[in-house]
């Protein structure tokens, strides 16, 4: 109970001193310089189709690209550790969008 009541009373030291009457707000920040746009289509990645492996992160990883295709590519890649367990897999993909190439 007292550690609900210590925490409690933190939390309402902390709410009292960031609403503290005559507290100013930071300067805003200014936004971060973006990359620059490098136009690409999906025939520049086109060299990532087929199916890779190599061992690594503990394991081996596997990673299958399907071709190009309507400005997208699509993958899989996962890893099994060394002792046979699972590790983690991922589904991927690249889409051409706006005369550029981007990952999800």
């Amino acid at each position: 109970m007292r550690r609900i009541a210590a925490c409690l009373a933190l939390l309402a030291a902390t709410a009292a001193w960031a609403q503290a009457p005559g507290a100013t707000a930071p300067p805003p920040q200014p936004p971060a310089a973006q990359p620059p746009k490098i136009a690409a289509t999906i025939a520049d990645a086109a060299w990532l189709q087929g199916y890779w492996i190599g061992e690594g992160l503990g394991g081996v990883g596997e990673d299958f690209w399907m071709p190009p295709a309507k400005g997208m590519m699509l993958g899989a890649f996962r890893l099994v550790k060394s002792d046979g367990s699972k590790e983690f897999y991922e589904l991927l993909g690249i889409e051409e969008f706006e005369g550029r190439c981007a990952s999800s």
